[in-house]
């Protein structure tokens, strides 16, 4: 052998130790696989993969491992000849879980991951990995370890974000977190949050070919901001709540995915619920466990659309009574005008509304028992004469009611604390109607046509 070929090969030699070895946090440890998916919904079969493997402070070492998914659900597997921390890189055409559509633009995902020396190991990317790698790369630069920095910019992205879980806190990294797999708390945590971010970019888009750019750019943004603040921008989480409280998350994304997977699999797919973790009226209720999930006072039982808050402060579900009512009543004139308004109002989706009877406004009573439901006062609809009227009937102490400005009504309803209309004359005179006026909770009649009063419109009993 040669003098040249022996220092040519051993030249050789020495450079091929220096890509296997990786820099000082890396080693060479034989064959490891690494497989998972890339999800925001799933990205498509031929999407790219890019394992950056990287030295001592986050640096990238140079060596890189490259694969493309295997299927429409982003599934990929790719193999690996060293261990320590990494980057791993996602890109590729997505299916749009709030569009119901594949994307009309690729997106990309990142994730900071450590591969370790033993054996198979599961890795998923997605967007909360995404949103949380900028600032893990930063903190790896500061000496903080793998566990440390991806940690400590999960728990920063968590509290930044405003979006709840099931259990309080993450319980486990965001390469754990899988969009497709059981309906665990950290996998409804995915689930919620990527549906919301989908939402969110829906929603800021101005033409719908626009909506995946918006996606990224959000994604990019809110990646961005973390890294440099650790936190995001009051702004930002404003359209993460906005988009929270306009979105049905199971017929608005979760079954457009479902649909998907069954037509790609051929079965059909249990996916995490994000009704766990997501609190659409932000009354401390997960939607799951909330009676009234959009917060429009309509229990979701009776609510044609209980994610719809589009009626939000103007019906209202007494529960003691099932009878719906507006929440917020603004008109004011003269009876026989009054009957005619409900029975011409449209409301909540409903069109048979109607002037309530006087039994009907005395339920509505709170904070005065002598006019309450089976209060001492003795006017009900069956008893309309005279004889019924009593000085119970005068009701309580003005503006001393739980209802906003002290009027007696529950706390949901607002108006005017004055005289409400009933639909029942006064038997001993034609003249006058019978009312109720809430700043006292006083029972009494008045002429039908030279006072104005307001109506609070009912609909029938809407529970059992």
């Amino acid at each position: 052998m040669t003098v040249r070929y022996t220092i040519a090969l051993a030249l050789f030699c020495l450079a091929m130790s220096a890509i296997i070895t990786c820099g000082d946090d890396s080693e060479s440890t034989g064959p490891i696989t690494v497989q998972g998916a890339m999800q925001k919904g799933p990205l498509l079969k031929g999407s790219t993969l890019t394992v950056s493997m990287l030295g001592q402070g986050g640096a990238p070492t140079g060596v890189n491992y490259n694969t493309t998914t295997t299927s429409d659900l982003g599934e990929f597997k790719v193999v690996s000849q060293t261990s320590g921390p990494c980057e791993l890189v996602g890109e590729g055409f997505y299916f749009n879980e709030i569009a119901n559509s594949l994307s009309g633009a690729p997106i990309t995902l990142r994730a900071v991951y450590e591969i370790v020396s033993t054996g198979s190991q599961n890795a998923y990317l997605n967007a909360f990995t995404h949103m949380s790698s900028g600032l893990a790369l930063r903190l790896l630069t500061e000496g903080k370890s793998v566990d440390e920095a991806v940690a400590q910019a999960e728990t920063k992205l968590f509290e930044a974000l405003g979006i709840a879980h099931p259990s309080g806190a993450l319980e486990a990294n965001g390469t754990a977190m899988d969009l497709m797999g059981a309906d665990s708390p950290d996998n409804q945590y995915i689930m919620a949050t990527s549906c919301i971010l989908a939402k969110a970019a829906q929603m800021r888009a101005t033409d719908p070919g626009e909506v995946d750019a918006r996606l990224q750019e959000l994604l990019n943004d809110i990646r961005s901001q973390l890294q440099n603040s650790e936190t995001i921008s009051q702004a930002y989480r404003g359209y993460l709540k906005d988009a929270e409280a306009a979105l049905d998350p199971l017929a608005g994304c979760v079954d457009n995915l479902a649909a998907y997977l069954e037509q790609k699999t051929g079965t059909s797919p249990v996916l995490p619920d994000p009704n766990q973790s997501m609190d659409m009226d932000k009354d401390g209720i997960f939607n799951s466990k909330d009676e009234d999930i959009d917060g429009d006072g309509v229990l979701n039982e009776h609510d044609h659309n209980p994610y719809d808050s589009s009626v939000y402060g103007k019906v209202w579900v007494d529960v003691s009574t099932g009878l719906m009512w507006q929440s917020y009543p603004y008109w004011s004139g003269e009876w026989e005008a009054a009957i005619a308004y409900c029975d011409a109002l449209e409301l909540g989706g409903y069109t048979d509304w109607s002037l309530p009877t006087i039994s009907e406004l005395r339920s509505l009573v709170r904070g005065c028992d002598a006019t309450m439901t089976g209060g001492t006062c003795g006017v009900t609809d069956e008893c309309l004469t005279d004889d019924c009227y009593n000085d119970s009937c005068l009701g309580c102490q003005a503006f001393d009611g739980p209802g906003l400005d002290g009027c007696h009504w529950d706390v949901k309803l607002g108006g005017p604390c004055w005289v409400y209309w009933s639909s029942l004359s006064d038997v001993n005179s034609s003249d006058g109607a019978w009312y109720v006026e809430f700043e006292q909770g006083r029972v009494n009649t008045i002429d039908k046509d030279s006072t104005p009063g307001h109506a609070r419109c009912v609909r029938g009993r809407v529970g059992p």
